[in-house]
């Protein structure tokens, strides 16, 4: 943060209004004409909700930063790990065996566990040591003393720089401190008395250690320093604290949540280090105790831990001038007509939906309805009801539909092509193959459709102008049941039945290429929004169950979002929209339900923001 030696010596300035702001304008202060008040930017902390891990557990360690992290084992006897990527966590190549309270150092693909308890399947108290590469794991050498080094963690460094120290063994709470070469351990400087449940951050030369148990069970809140040989005092908690989660180095650390007292107690308190001393920092939005910490004193992860049953929660601290918000789905209002298998597009502000299926695969409408960003309304129908796999794409006053359900008409496939100004459809060319199971993307004018089921499921591409159909190059394998997001000439192809290949599939306006693998799959009918390299997919069949999935798409991977409220699939609109800020609006449950639930999701901003100074 800006130091009265970087402001020195400027004024006061006046503005009309207030200034765009950025990271220049931190620690200085002006005056807002506008309001009449005094203005300045300020460094926040805040907690902000993560991605809940899929695995609830206590007393585990984690290793990494806030965008790159690993949790790993935990107890009772687990086995199973998760990477988080800043927005979600995901299953990874599980340990070798159970472990709990084990140290822990380094990074997502390169990191370092070692000591804790075997649990019930592996039991007593290890010495085992373990080196993670980011995929597998291999055994490294041996600890001196097995025992377990807590969650907290009772460590620091790299993977072959590591720091481990106190702990429990059986006879009780230890103080020998133990640094890993990358291959084996050696003896390091004692600390001065036993201590068991402490935090620990830093490197292997230059560590802090504060906090824990004592033998007889109380809480203390003394802090020692490592210099790579020996511990000397260092600097104490702002209050005394144990079984919490710690992040950073020896300057610039956290300690988040625990217990204060003794007997067990839970706390969502959270203390950071900055340097000089320790200070209390904002609040957790869950209080819990035997979690893991990873990350800096200033970008840190807090997940897991117990309140008395076992806790999935992920909250993230930031330390910074920005005001961070948290990407979700809200609930928004209903739509009017319940309806599975819906089409549609515009964006979260401007939305239209048409078309879908009252129940399954008979019931079709043909109403259309129109989002202003707090309601539907009804709009004119489609001269054509149909559903189950409808396309569609456009705006909310330049829509296109096409192709579809006409049960029970025969043959139920359609080629109807309907366009939508805004307050009426009118009847357009047919496309050349009639199907059902499609989706488009693009714009009323450049429009492009692939996919879908004729009398099997095809591979076929059409691209409209405004007034014809003409094809375009196959894909290179035959589905249906897809989602499109992107433009004409600038689309990605996700999902598709029956079990079609985990590859995304992008449209280059001539060409099928194949893209990344599908996170999710075999899952069809999903939602989607956005561009080729900003697109957005959610929900979906993924036979059986219905899903909530969310997961973005940024050109290159796929990456994860928070999940909608509600498991469905068939939402519209489909490719309507920027990836941060879309509409899912009606769809189906499994057995179908025709849903009249909206949800709006927001990608989550991070701003600058200027705060008014007081008397205080």
């Amino acid at each position: 943060m800006a130091t009265y030696e970087d402001i020195y010596g400027k004024r006061v300035k006046e503005f009309d209004s207030e200034p765009t702001l950025n990271s220049a304008y931190e620690g200085q202060v002006w005056y807002d004409k506008s309001s009449g008040t005094l203005k300045s930017v300020v460094l926040i902390d805040a907690f902000i909700s993560g991605g809940n891990m899929s695995t609830a557990r206590r007393y585990f360690s984690g290793f990494g930063t806030q965008t790159a992290a690993v949790a790993h084992g935990g107890s009772p006897g687990k086995t199973d790990v998760e990477h988080y990527d800043g927005i979600g966590w995901s299953s990874q190549t599980a340990m070798p065996a159970t472990y709990s309270g084990q140290g822990a150092s380094g990074t997502q693909t390169s990191g370092l566990v070692f000591g804790g308890y075997g649990g019930p399947s592996n039991p007593g108290i290890k010495s085992d040591t373990f080196e993670y590469n980011g995929s597998s794991w291999t055994s490294g050498g041996a600890l001196g003393t097995a025992r377990s080094i807590d969650q907290g963690r009772s460590s620091a460094g790299t993977q072959t720089a590591a720091l481990g120290f106190g702990g429990y063994a059986p006879g009780g709470a230890r103080s020998e401190t133990e640094e890993y070469d990358g291959s084996s351990w050696t003896a390091g400087g004692a600390l001065p008395a036993v201590r068991n449940h402490c935090g620990g951050t830093g490197t292997q030369t230059s560590a802090l250690a504060f906090g824990g148990q004592t033998p007889a069970g109380g809480v203390v809140s003394t802090g020692l320093a490592y210099d790579g040989s020996s511990w000397t005092s260092g600097p104490s908690l702002a209050y005394a604290a144990r079984n919490a989660g710690a992040a950073g180095t020896s300057t610039s650390s956290i300690y988040m949540a625990g217990s204060t007292t003794a007997p067990l107690n839970t706390t969502n308190k959270a203390q950071g280090y900055d340097g000089t001393s320790w200070s209390e920092k904002t609040t957790l939005s869950t209080a819990r105790r035997y979690l893991s910490g990873v990350g800096t004193g200033t970008a840190a992860l807090a997940s897991g831990g117990t309140t008395g049953s076992d806790s999935a929660a992920t909250e993230e601290f930031h330390s910074s001038i920005n005001t961070i918000t948290a990407a979700a789905w809200s609930s928004t209002a209903a739509v009017n007509t319940g309806r599975g298998q819906v089409a549609g597009g515009g964006t979260a502000t401007a939305g239209l939906i048409f078309g879908g299926n009252t129940s399954a695969d008979i019931n079709y409408v043909n109403n259309s309805e129109e989002w202003d960003g707090t309601s539907w309304t009804e709009g004119n129908d489609l001269a054509t009801a149909r559903g189950n796999g409808i396309g569609g794409c456009g705006t909310q006053t330049a829509g296109l539909a096409f192709c579809g359900d006409v049960y029970p008409t025969s043959p139920r496939n359609t080629a109807d092509t309907e366009e939508y100004d805004g307050s009426s459809w009118s009847e357009g060319n047919n496309v050349n193959t009639a199907r059902r199971g499609t989706a488009g993307a693009g714009i009323q004018t450049a429009a492009v459709m692939a996919g879908g089921y004729s009398t099997t499921n095809i591979n076929n591409t059409e691209e409209y102008d405004g007034t014809n159909w003409s094809n375009g190059n196959t894909m290179p394998y035959s589905r249906a049941n897809i989602t499109i997001a992107g433009t004409q000439t600038a689309a990605i192809l996700a999902g598709g039945s029956p079990a079609s290949p985990t590859a995304t599939i992008e449209y280059d306006g001539t060409n099928w290429t194949a893209s990344a693998a599908y996170p999710a799959m075999p899952v069809y009918m999903v939602g989607s929004s956005g561009i080729q390299t900003a697109a957005l997919f959610f929900g979906g069949f993924s036979p059986p169950p219905v899903i909530a999935t969310t997961v973005a798409y940024d050109g290159t991977s796929f990456s994860a979002r928070p999940s909608m409220g509600t498991a469905r699939y068939a939402v519209g609109p489909t490719s309507a929209g920027p990836s941060t800020s879309t509409i899912a609006a009606a769809g189906s449950g499994y057995p179908f339900a025709a849903y009249t639930i909206s949800e709006e999701f927001s990608g989550g901003t991070e701003t600058v923001t200027a705060k008014t100074l007081t008397s205080s």
